[in-house]
């Protein structure tokens, strides 16, 4: 007498279903995560439009013990010898001679953030976490995740921050988010 055993196992029905399951639930909750990864890459504008802010509050109050909060362009030494390029006591990007200091860009590096300008080399950038581009007018810093560099895509990507120096004694730096292309 042969005894047979049972079959285990899944019928070709049964994968199927669960196959098609699958698929629709990753249809439901792609979407959902790609609006997850524009909000944290959103929000991290917003954190370094904060980090700017307490930033300029530190070399605002640095500017004004060292006597220097009226210059149109001056250098603020920090605790620790690091110098800021300022103006009207704000960190600056631009000297007030055409000059392009960078006191932005020396000062997220001092508070350990990795920027690199927009047009250096790409082995030059592999570190950092933020793209900077410096105009005449502003400053504006793009998380490396966007994926695009300005220059190299001709386009302008809007998913920034934009940094606007003070223009006078009385009118202090302006920041701007676009987060509309996060």
């Amino acid at each position: 007498m042969q005894h047979t055993k049972p079959l285990s196992g899944f019928t070709l029905i049964e994968l199927i279903i669960v196959i098609v399951i699958l698929g629709i639930l990753a249809v439901v909750a792609l979407p959902r995560f790609i609006s997850f990864q524009s909000e944290a890459v959103a929000s991290t504008l917003t954190g370094l439009e904060g980090a700017l802010k307490s930033a300029n509050t530190i070399v605002y109050a640095k500017s004004v013990i060292q006597r220097v909060e009226k210059e149109e362009d001056a250098v603020v030494t920090l605790d620790g010898g690091a110098t800021i390029t300022t103006r009207y006591g704000y960190i600056a990007y631009n000297g007030a001679s055409g000059s392009r200091s960078t006191g932005a860009e020396d000062m997220l590096s001092s508070m350990n953030f990795n920027i690199c300008h927009h047009l250096a080399s790409a082995s030059a950038c592999q570190d950092a976490d933020w793209l900077f581009d410096i105009d005449d007018d502003h400053v504006q810093f793009y998380h490396i995740s966007i994926g695009v560099s300005p220059a190299a895509s001709g386009t302008e990507p809007l998913c920034y921050v934009q940094y606007n120096m003070a223009t006078s004694v009385d009118s202090p730096p302006t920041y701007e988010i676009q987060s509309s292309d996060c």
